[in-house]
């Protein structure tokens, strides 16, 4: 069977992964969807602009994350902490369900972001997004769900770094043909 491509990315809007997800799919011209918490809550409170990005807000963070895995093809988990307790509901979620399901710890990337290590830096960017690609296209995923943690940190280098992974894995698939862009009439 060959990859027939990405049409949606979802997410449950949380503040960082989930957002991050959100946004990259956003700019590259991909429907984007999920399911959010109630009243779209987020670690900022409620955030109503998520139902623009074509979320529906019901449940609660484990309903939502549960739910999220269901209506994906797979899920990628990009996260600085593969071990809090999100983390592991979704990855147990994808394993209960027998979804695909792939994740990178990105701690040691942002920690090459600094000036001696801007090539090294780069170089794991790419990795990455290769290999989310190649995931994604060994397991036919057309609908991605992205996970992962939420932002603490108050200059979102994290949410940035997920954004542009996912960025490159989007066009690294568009330059194959593989992205499915949103139609406009």
């Amino acid at each position: 069977m060959s990859y027939a491509g990405l049409t949606k990315v979802i997410s449950g809007g949380q503040t960082g992964a989930d957002q991050a997800g959100l946004m990259a799919a956003f700019k590259c011209g991909i429907q984007t969807g999920g399911t959010a918490p109630s009243e779209f809550y987020t670690d900022n409170g409620p955030n109503p602009l998520l139902e623009l990005l074509g979320l529906v807000a019901e449940g609660d963070y484990r309903s939502r994350t549960i739910k999220n895995v269901k209506n994906s093809d797979g899920t990628v988990l990009l996260s600085m902490t593969l071990e809090s307790p999100g983390s592991r509901l979704t990855r147990n979620e994808a394993k209960r369900q027998g979804k695909p399901f792939i994740e990178f710890d990105l701690s040691p990337i942002l920690a090459l972001k600094t000036g001696d290590n801007l090539m090294e830096h780069a170089k794991a960017l790419s990795a990455t997004s290769l290999s989310i690609a190649a995931w994604m296209a060994e397991h036919n995923i057309g609908v991605l769900n992205v996970a992962g943690n939420r932002e603490k940190s108050k200059d979102f280098s994290a949410t940035r770094l997920v954004e542009r992974i996912l960025m490159d894995t989007f066009a690294t698939l568009e330059v194959e043909g593989l992205v499915h862009k949103m139609k406009f009439e």
